[in-house]
């Protein structure tokens, strides 16, 4: 069974890898967003990593293996249980759905942070995603977990938002 895992790069290196990586037949996801960059003399639209250094690749575990990566890569490890690090598809596809479709800057914690109130987000664009609330600078937002990684972190509405556990202590 294929899973996600995270690929550590070099500093500027992710395109590379992530390009190396599809021509040789695996699944990848760079997040990125559309930022405008402003020179003296042009403004240009340049896509920009959401999540410095890092890869996600979808393989088989014994493919995995066998992957040619450049040197100074490697996969992330889970500390608990000494494992390489599986992200599961529901955090990723959550992920992925905040990158892609919000019009807000995302911003990447890549520090654990501590429970707060879990909800389910409920609106056109973050339909049916369970994510975890903070109130930050006296904003509502709404942070989408990878666990081995730390959180995505977007504004949502109030009115957006439903609770599915009390808050936890």
């Amino acid at each position: 069974m294929a899973n996600w895992y995270i690929l550590c790069t070099l500093m500027h290196h992710e395109k590379k890898v992530a390009e190396k990586l599809q021509n040789a037949g695996f699944e990848v996801y760079l997040p990125a967003h559309k930022v405008r960059r402003k020179w003296s003399d042009r403004i240009k639209v340049i896509d920009e990593l959401v999540i410095t250094r890092v890869v996600f690749v979808r393989c088989e575990d014994r493919e995995r293996k066998d992957t040619f990566v450049d040197s100074g890569c490697f996969y992330m490890m889970d500390r608990a249980s000494r494992k390489v690090a599986v992200v599961p598809d529901r955090q990723l596809d959550a992920f992925r759905q905040v990158v892609c479709q919000t019009e807000f800057k995302v911003e990447f914690f890549d520090r654990q942070l501590k429970p707060g109130m879990k909800v389910r987000i409920n609106n056109s664009i973050f339909d049916d995603i369970d994510a975890e609330v903070s109130v930050v600078e006296g904003k509502e937002r709404v942070f989408v977990r990878i666990d081995m990684l730390g959180c995505a972190v977007v504004e949502v509405a109030k009115d957006d938002l439903t609770p599915v556990s009390p808050l936890t202590p």
